[in-house]
């Protein structure tokens, strides 16, 4: 039986609508689990901090395992990662219904294109023996069946390479992340600055040279703010601003050695050594002398900072 220009026409339309409803389901699908594993991806950053914070205060582990038993917070960080699995997992369920309609439209529009050759060869075969009535819309079948090779090379082209997403996949890369986390964290590293700082950091002497150096440097910052005052009340704007330069090598200074005493002093191994130490009242004593130095000398340089040559 003879087939229609319009027949034709009307399954080309559906089939184009066909795909571009699948394509909008399947982008929306692939962004979806794209922002999802980017939460992962998050946490697994937020499972390394973690657990590079639980080595710092001494908690020892090998792998993930150990952290999530030892460690609430860890747990709770991985089972918020596992939310999101499952969210993945729900939209991967979807792939295989994609992969399914994205086949049926391959079929559809193989058979559409084997019946609009098969129907053309016929009118044309009409033509070559008489006027048929119906080779009129012979030109327009033409160009229909042109469109539908062209379009078979765009979007419907895309569309039959779609690839189903499995969870799996996804939570082979979350491991992966984990694992890396997990041995990215500096248990090394803190290790051997817990030996430095419990064997040197942590001793009398050498807290009190650091003790030293860091009053030496806030007398500076002191100096900066004296001298800076003195210019912002006398008009000079050129040495006011060579006194806030001179603060900020002394303040880093002082800062870099704070925050060291005072990771150490927080450390729970370092504390317990500590508290052993026939010292322990002289090391106490020096390290709030450190911090409170860090203290005073975050305000000095903020006061620095803030001077302004006064207009006469």
């Amino acid at each position: 039986m003879a087939k229609s220009l319009d027949d034709f026409k009307n399954r080309f339309n559906a089939l184009k609508k066909a795909v571009d409803t699948l394509s909008d389901e399947i982008e929306s699908s692939q962004n979806n689990i794209k922002n999802h594993f980017g939460v992962i991806q998050e946490g697994c950053k937020e499972i390394g901090t973690r657990i590079a914070k639980l080595r710092l205060d001494g908690v020892e582990g090998k792998t993930l395992d150990d952290y999530r038993k030892a460690d609430p917070e860890t747990a709770t960080l991985y089972n918020g990662t596992e939310q999101f699995i499952n969210s993945i997992a729900t939209e991967a369920g979807k792939h295989q219904g994609f992969k399914t309609r994205a086949q049926k439209i391959v079929s559809d529009t193989t058979a559409l294109a084997n019946e609009m050759d098969a129907e053309i060869k016929d009118r044309k075969k009409a033509l070559s023996t008489k006027l048929g009535t119906g080779n009129k819309s012979l030109p327009d079948m033409e160009k229909l069946r042109k469109e539908l090779a062209s379009w078979s090379e765009g979007q419907y082209n895309e569309l039959t390479a779609f690839s189903p997403s499995t969870v799996d996949f996804y939570k082979n890369k979350r491991t992966t992340l984990l694992n890396a986390a997990v041995s990215k964290a500096p248990a090394v590293v803190l290790k051997a600055d817990e030996q430095e700082l419990d064997a040197q950091g942590m001793n009398v002497r050498h807290l009190g040279n650091t003790a030293g150096k860091v009053k030496t440097q806030l007398d500076v910052i002191y100096d900066a703010l004296s001298k800076g005052t003195g210019a912002a009340g006398s008009g000079d704007a050129e040495e006011v601003a060579n006194q806030k330069k001179r603060v900020v090598q002394p303040l880093q200074v002082i800062e870099q050695e704070a925050t060291k005493v005072e990771r150490a002093a927080g450390n729970s191994t370092i504390k317990h050594n500590i508290g052993l130490s026939k010292d322990k009242g002289k090391i106490l004593a020096f390290v709030k002398t450190i911090l409170e130095a860090r203290t005073e000398a975050r305000g000095a340089a903020k006061q620095v900072a803030l001077l302004k040559v006064q207009e006469k």
